[in-house]
């Protein structure tokens, strides 16, 4: 019977780490991003400017904002899946939801479905990556 129960319990870790790596590998576009941002500035105001028309002070700390999103977001939501015990999953929940509005907002402003299909679709299949990974996330 205990030796059934080590199986099970050496069977979860195992999985747990899988996981944890394919989260890892899933947000490591979203840590680049949000780099490279920061590398890039000025430059991704800018275009973000013309593409929203407002006032240069909001597209600068909406940049900032999506900055610490992609990069500091995606390592609590990695830790959350590596089963760290001071992520809490509402947490990780709220941040989901916010890399999901951030995703549908940069999909319409930078690749909507009218203009070249590739990066939209590749959009909707990161969508429908965070959508089940916020599945997987008990509350």
């Amino acid at each position: 019977m205990f030796g059934s129960f080590d199986i099970i319990l050496s069977m979860y870790n195992i999985m747990t780490r899988e996981i944890g790596a394919y989260i890892s590998m899933f947000f490591t576009m979203f840590v680049y991003s949000g780099l490279s941002k920061m590398r890039n500035f000025q430059k991704k105001v800018s275009v973000l400017e013309s593409k929203t028309k407002l006032p240069h002070f909001i597209n600068m700390v909406g940049m900032l904002a999506v900055m610490i999103l992609e990069v500091f977001g995606s390592i609590i939501v990695i830790l959350y899946f590596f089963k760290n015990k001071n992520i809490s999953s509402t947490l990780t929940k709220h941040i989901i939801h916010l890399f999901i509005a951030f995703l549908i907002v940069v999909t319409l402003l930078y690749h909507p479905p009218w203009d070249k299909k590739i990066p939209f679709l590749s959009n909707l299949t990161t969508l429908s990556g965070l959508l089940i990974i916020n599945k997987m996330v008990k509350v």
